[in-house]
């Protein structure tokens, strides 16, 4: 019997990272003096990080690959600029 689930797992952190690049552009067009352009790209993030988040769920449901379902789940969660913005904050206010 075939292993499947590759494309869903493939798919999602493919697009996953792709938005964490995104996200990397958005902070350097920020610290380089272009905020509008950043805060469309922040914007356009916070709601694409959910496809690879459902896509790595129904990898995840689906059987094999766990592993790579639960680490498109959690690159897409770090590339959501909201909860990358409560994260850094949360860390800045404990020194």
């Amino acid at each position: 019997m075939a292993r499947r689930g590759l494309p869903f797992t493939s798919a999602a952190f493919l697009t996953a990272l792709s938005l964490l690049i995104a996200q990397g552009v958005a902070i350097n067009l920020a610290i380089n003096g272009s905020p509008a352009a950043a805060t469309v790209i922040a914007q356009l993030l916070v709601w694409l990080t959910a496809i690879p988040f459902l896509l790595a769920v129904v990898a995840l449901v689906r059987g094999p690959h766990r592993g790579w379902a639960i680490a498109a789940m959690i690159v897409s969660v770090i590339a959501n600029p909201l909860i990358l913005r409560f994260v850094l904050s949360f860390f800045g206010s404990l020194s």
